[in-house]
């Protein structure tokens, strides 16, 4: 197990360390000049494209560890699919878990809900990745995983802000680091930013147990489908 973690670091993280370098290079430079708006700006602007930069590429990694045979290396080892794509997405989860421990305030910083938010959405992408991969033809299990990811990101704000609508004003999506008074609560990887109001608690717990469940109903169904057929 020791050699596929090591291999799966060496694979995964190479654009992570680069991130994490620029980030703590621009830390410093915001320390420095700590009163100057437009460095702020621009850190703010870092944080969401590098953010989402990461969970992308961790996302494309995923995909092609079980989709491609880029990597003989997996395949000569003694274990499967299911345990190889199950460590990945643990490897995945620390490790973009590290760069929000490094750009996060203290004001906003919410360790809980953001590891619950990065782990129920790796679990969705690895459970949907091992399903759709038992398809023999590899374009159309492609085509409905990104539809039924997609379709699962956008359905489940939505679904909770229809629900919760009128304890949610003002709000956006996205994160914020640069505002006071504000609370960030994750709906899976999707953060949304509100001002702390007497709602909050209701909005934080709902989704923090909507979270547990997508990752309970997730693991279930992904230890559940072992017996399925996928060529590795």
């Amino acid at each position: 197990m020791l050699a596929l973690i090591k291999r799966l670091l060496k694979d995964n993280a190479g654009l992570f360390y680069y991130i994490y370098s620029l980030e703590i290079i621009l830390r410093l430079i915001k320390n420095i000049w700590k009163q100057e708006a437009m460095i702020d700006m621009i850190h703010s602007l870092w944080v969401m494209v590098a953010a989402t930069l990461l969970i992308i590429y961790s996302t494309y990694r995923l995909y092609r560890l079980a989709y491609t045979r880029d990597s003989y290396f997996y395949y000569s080892l003694k274990y499967s699919i299911h345990q190889v794509l199950l460590t990945g997405t643990g490897i995945n989860i620390i490790l973009n878990l590290i760069f929000y421990l490094l750009y996060c305030p203290a004001k906003t910083f919410d360790l809980f809900g953001k590891t619950l938010s990065l782990t129920s959405y790796f679990v969705l992408v690895v459970t949907f990745l091992y399903l759709f991969r038992s398809l023999s033809h590899k374009v159309l299990a492609r085509n409905i995983f990104l539809s039924t990811l997609l379709g699962t990101l956008i359905a489940y704000p939505l679904a909770f802000y229809n629900t919760f609508q009128d304890k949610m004003r003002p709000f956006f999506i996205g994160a914020s680091s640069g505002m006071e008074k504000v609370h960030q609560i994750y709906t899976s990887i999707l953060p949304i930013t509100i001002e702390r109001s007497s709602g909050l608690h209701i909005l934080t717990s709902t989704s923090t147990m909507v979270n547990l469940i997508i990752i309970g109903l997730g693991l279930l169904v992904y230890f559940t489908s072992k017996p399925l057929k996928v060529n590795w």
